[in-house]
């Protein structure tokens, strides 16, 4: 009957488009890692390694394995060799969930920071755990605080001034109305003339009885140093001499935001697992679920294409590919047999169908095939 046709048809569509899929799947992940395989240069074990850590991830985080290898792929291009990519890559894809932010752009903030600070490729979840939280609790967002902190980072750092305190700094001078982009522009120039002051800077420094030890960044970090001058009595007319106009902003906001400061930096420090607590709060829905569930068919489909279903069709795809090229080398020989298909069945298409055709059809083309090779031979 036609409801029983109709399904039939509608189910063969469904096997067909879960099969395209399933091909679709393992064709973008072997592009992915082969994208991976050349920026990394991995092979072997090490290429076997970002296989399976990719595969991992698509099964256990919100992305797909093909979206962990083009992650791996950015922190690859960022500057990580193999190891370091395996070991960042889990923070990088929790950085991009709780931030939004696409896996390009979450890769070079991640490579980013821990380079200019220092860090080991393990310590990502670190990273993505202080800016996740940051955040969440001030008025910035994780592409803002990433650009503030790669322009004070090599300042920072150099001083011994920790990613917690320099991301509490910058997240309350935005706080306060300041752009990151000036914040960490001031706070460069607060920790420059503060670890190496001129002059002039010295003159106010022995006007307020204070000594350059007191205030120097490397010394006593940069919060207290603030807190000390502060305390000393720096006016506004001193921290503009001292600091210039950009500098002396941020000086302003901070010298009344110690406690704040402080705070922050605190539970930066003990902000350890705030991505992952994150990406559930995220996934705990009916989008989540869904992705999960496409997550856990593209790993079956990868399954089949590690079990041998990827090289045969690749060697089904290469015979379609062999028999392409001979029909547009044999053009005529094949135009020949259409006309001669076309006229054997005009005769008794109409009595047997078109299937009497094919074997006609066949034979010929056979027949002229066979005879091109003997007369190429």
């Amino acid at each position: 009957c036609i409801r029983d046709s109709v399904t039939s048809v509608l189910g063969a569509l469904s096997v067909g488009e879960v099969f395209t899929q399933g091909v679709k799947t393992v064709a973008q992940f072997s592009q992915a890692m082969s994208n991976l395989a050349v920026s990394t240069k991995a092979t072997g074990g090490d290429f076997e390694a970002l296989e399976t850590k990719a595969r991992k991830l698509g099964t256990t985080t919100r992305f797909s394995a093909t979206q962990a290898a083009e992650g791996m792929l950015a922190l690859s291009k960022a500057g990580l060799d193999t190891d370091q990519v395996l070991a960042s890559i889990e923070g990088t894809l929790l950085l991009a969930q709780a931030g939004a932010l696409d896996l390009g752009t979450a890769a070079q903030i991640t490579s980013n920071v821990m380079s200019s600070f220092g860090l080991e490729a393990s310590e990502s979840g670190r990273v993505a755990d202080i800016l996740s939280e940051a955040a969440r609790t001030a008025n910035i967002d994780i592409t803002d605080l990433g650009g503030a902190l790669k322009g004070v980072a090599l300042t920072s750092s150099g001083l011994g001034i920790s990613i917690e305190e320099m991301t509490a700094s910058i997240s309350v001078l935005s706080d306060k109305g300041m752009k990151a982009t000036s914040a960490s522009t001031g706070l460069g120039q607060v920790l420059s003339e503060l670890e190496t002051p001129a002059a002039k800077s010295e003159d106010i420094l022995n006007k307020l009885g204070l000594k350059l030890e007191d205030v120097r960044p490397s010394t006593v970090g940069l919060t207290q140093a603030i807190a000390t001058l502060s305390e000393a009595g720096v006016d506004t007319g001193d921290a503009l001499t001292l600091f210039g106009d950009k500098g002396g902003a941020a000086f302003g906001i901070m010298s009344d935001s110690i406690p704040d400061i402080h705070n922050l930096t605190t539970a930066l420090g003990e902000s350890e697992g705030s991505a992952q607590r994150a990406a559930n709060t995220m996934n705990d829905n009916l989008n989540g679920a869904l992705l999960a569930t496409a997550d856990k068919a593209r790993e079956i489909a990868l399954a089949f294409g590690e079990a041998g279903a990827e090289q045969a069709l690749i060697k089904a795809l290469q015979g379609l590919q062999a028999l392409l090229t001979f029909v547009a080398e044999n053009a005529d020989v094949v135009t020949k047999a259409l006309i001669v298909a076309s006229a054997a069945g005009a005769g008794f298409i109409g009595a047997k169908g078109i299937g009497a055709a094919l074997p006609v059809i066949s034979r010929f083309v056979g027949g002229l095939t066979a005879t091109n090779i003997a007369a190429a031979a």
